[in-house]
C-alpha cells in the first residue's frame, strides 16, 4: 500500500551540538521519499551553517530561519504549515532516528485507518550518545481507543502517547497546531486533541533515541516549574473525562500526584535545583487565574499531605495493635512452651526412677515372657 511523502519536522534553536547527528539520522532512513523542514528559531550559533550545508547537499532538506522567536511549539508549527508529505513526522534537535523509523511507523499507519497516532518504545542516551535505559509504555504492541487514553491521562496525569519524536501522524490531523500557551506540556495537549476521534498506536519497538542533557528545552521547563501552570491547564480542558464525582479539575488528586512525581523526578533524577525559582517566585504569565489555580493546587497539596499523615498514622496504629496482639500471643506461647518443657522434664524423671526402682528390675522376664508370645 502506497504510504507518501513523510514530512520531517525539526524545530532548532542552537543545537549545532548535536544537529549535524540528528540531520544524519533522518537523511539516512530506509524510507527516502520524505522532507526534512529545519525551522531555524533565531539561532546563534552554528546552526544555520550546518543545516545550509546539508540543504545544498540534499534537496529534500529545507531550511530557514524564522523573522521573530517562535518558541519551541511555535517553531513545530511554522514546519507543519510547510509540511507538503502525506504523513507527519516530528523530530528534536537533540535527539536520533534509528535506521527503519520511519518506514517501521508509516506502515502502522498505512494499514490501520482508524488509528491517528502512532507511537514507539525509545532508548535514552546521554550527552555522549551512550544508552543509559529504554523505556516502554506498555508491553507489547497494541491498539486503543483515543477516548480511553484522554480518560487515562485525565484521572491519573500519567502520559504514555510520547515524546515528538516518537510520533508520527497523517496531515489531515494537523489541524489547528499545537497551542503555544503551554510551555512544556504543548505536545500532551496537542497529542490528545488529535485522539479526541480516532485510535492510539503504541508500536513496542525501539526506533528512535532520546537524549537526556542538561540543556534541554525539558530541563528549562522543569526548572522554572512552568508546567505546574501547564498541568492546571489540561485539567481544566479534560475535566469532563474525570471518572471521580471531583467537580474542579485543579482539586483532583491525578493531578497533584502527578505534579509530585514530576517534581521528584526533576529533583532526584535530573539534579534540578529548585532554590532560586521558589526565591523569585513561579513563573507563569501572572494573570489572576493562573494564580489562583496555583493557590488552591497548593491547599490541596497541603490537604493531601495532611491525608497521607493521617493514613499513615492509622496504618500505624493498626499495626501498632497487631504488634501488640502477636506480642500478646508470643508471650502466651512462650509461657505455654515453658510449661511444657517442665512438664517433659518431670515425665523423664519419672521414666528414669521407674527404669531404676526394684520393680521394674523384679518384673523384667514376665515383659520378656510377654514379648515373646507376641512374636
Amino acid at each position: 500500500m502506497s504510504k507518501g511523502k513523510i514530512s520531517v519536522c525539526l524545530p532548532v534553536f542552537n543545537g549545532s551540538k548535536y544537529l549535524t547527528q540528528a540531520i544524519e539520522s533522518v537523511l539516512g532512513q530506509s524510507y527516502s521519499n520524505l522532507e526534512l523542514l529545519i525551522a531555524d528559531d533565531l539561532s546563534t550559533d552554528d546552526s544555520q551553517a550546518i543545516a545550509e550545508k546539508y540543504a545544498r547537499q540534499d534537496k529534500r532538506v529545507i531550511y530557514w530561519k524564522n523573522e521573530i522567536n517562535q518558541g519551541i511549539f511555535g517553531n513545530y508549527n511554522q514546519c507543519l504549515k510547510r509540511a507538503s508529505g502525506e504523513l507527519i513526522k516530528l523530530f528534536a534537535q537533540d535527539d536520533l532516528l534509528e535506521t527503519t523509523c520511519c518506514e517501521r511507523l508509516s506502515d502502522q499507519l498505512a494499514v490501520n485507518k482508524n488509528i491517528s497516532i502512532v507511537s514507539c518504545a525509545r532508548a535514552v542516551i546521554d550527552e555522549q550518545g551512550k544508552e543509559t535505559a529504554v523505556e516502554r509504555f506498555f508491553d507489547k504492541t497494541m491498539v486503543i481507543p483515543g477516548q480511553e487514553m484522554i480518560t487515562a491521562y485525565a484521572n491519573t496525569f500519567v502520559y504514555k502517547i510520547g515524546t515528538p519524536c516518537q510520533v508520527m501522524f497523517r496531515k489531515e490531523s494537523i489541524g489547528s497546531g499545537f497551542n503555544t500557551l503551554y510551555k512544556l506540556s504543548g505536545d500532551i495537549e496537542y497529542f490528545l486533541r488529535i485522539l479526541e476521534s480516532d485510535d492510539f498506536m503504541y508500536l513496542d519497538e525501539v526506533l528512535v533515541k532520546f537524549r537526556r542533557h542538561a540543556q534541554s528545552v525539558t530541563i528549562t521547563a522543569l526548572a522554572d516549574l512552568s508546567f505546574v501552570f501547564d498541568a492546571c491547564k489540561l485539567a481544566e480542558k479534560y475535566a469532563r473525562y474525570l471518572v471521580s464525582d471531583q467537580t474542579d479539575p485543579i482539586m483532583h488528586r491525578g493531578l497533584v500526584e502527578g505534579l509530585i512525581r514530576k517534581v521528584n523526578n526533576a529533583i532526584h533524577e535530573r539534579k534540578i535545583d529548585f532554590s532560586q525559582i521558589m526565591r523569585k517566585g513561579i513563573a507563569g504569565n501572572g494573570n489572576s487565574k493562573q494564580q489562583l489555580d496555583f493557590e488552591k493546587f497548593a491547599y490541596q497539596f497541603l490537604f493531601y499531605a495532611a491525608e497521607a499523615k493521617m493514613q499513615m498514622e492509622q496504618n500505624y496504629h493498626s499495626f501498632k495493635r497487631r504488634e501488640d496482639t502477636l506480642q500478646g500471643e508470643l508471650t502466651e506461647a512462650k509461657a505455654l512452651r515453658k510449661q511444657l518443657e517442665h512438664e517433659i522434664d518431670q515425665l523423664g524423671r519419672q521414666l528414669n526412677d521407674l527404669q531404676n526402682s526394684s520393680s521394674w528390675k523384679i518384673t523384667q522376664p514376665l515383659r520378656w515372657l510377654n514379648k515373646s508370645f507376641k512374636t
